[in-house]
């Protein structure tokens, strides 16, 4: 008799004695609410330019801190860059994470946080 799904926490006072009994028909289910979404932010950037600028700030991103980077557009007039990061983070943690390691490299003068046209 096929009787279908049943769904039970690990806490259930049954999930021992199922597990033991049936742990071959056992899968671990994973609720989409538990599932971090990443959300588009845009990250404007300025300071003095310099050899080596862009790839001191994408290795912050992508090295240290494994942020999946959708833009990067940077433009240099007279020895300053202004720049304009895209960047998926998993919220306003993440984000302030990656704000604060943008600061502390050399020649960056302003981290802000920009307004985002579109949404993922």
């Amino acid at each position: 008799m096929n009787e279908g799904i049943t769904v039970h926490r690990t806490n259930c006072p049954n999930s021992r004695q199922l597990l033991s009994h049936y742990g071959n028909r056992v899968i671990k289910a994973q609720w989409s609410s538990q599932i971090e979404k990443a959300y588009l932010a845009t990250i404007s950037l300025k300071g003095v330019d310099r050899v080596g600028m862009i790839q001191d700030i994408s290795k912050v991103i992508s090295e240290e801190l494994h942020i999946n980077m959708r833009g990067l557009n940077v433009n240099t007039e007279h020895g300053v860059f202004d720049g304009e990061i895209k960047v998926f983070v998993f919220g306003t943690k993440h984000m302030e994470k990656l704000m604060t390691k943008l600061r502390q490299i050399k020649d960056v003068e302003q981290v802000d946080r920009a307004v985002n046209e579109e949404k993922k």
